[in-house]
């Protein structure tokens, strides 16, 4: 494995790489509600966010 610094170009593979580890990899490991409602947080209003790839 090499590291190196981020570049602006990694960050749709980082984006794709961080939804797909939550959504297929650790889907067993969270619930729907993890990371949000039991930490205070409610839900005002749902949105969609279109990103341009």
């Amino acid at each position: 494995m090499q590291l190196r610094k981020y570049m602006t170009s990694d960050c749709i593979q980082l984006a794709e790489l961080f939804y797909q580890t939550v959504h297929s990899v650790n889907m067993k490991d969270y619930t729907k509600e993890q990371f949000f409602e039991h930490r205070g947080y409610h839900v005002v209003q749902k949105q969609k966010v279109i990103r341009r790839f």
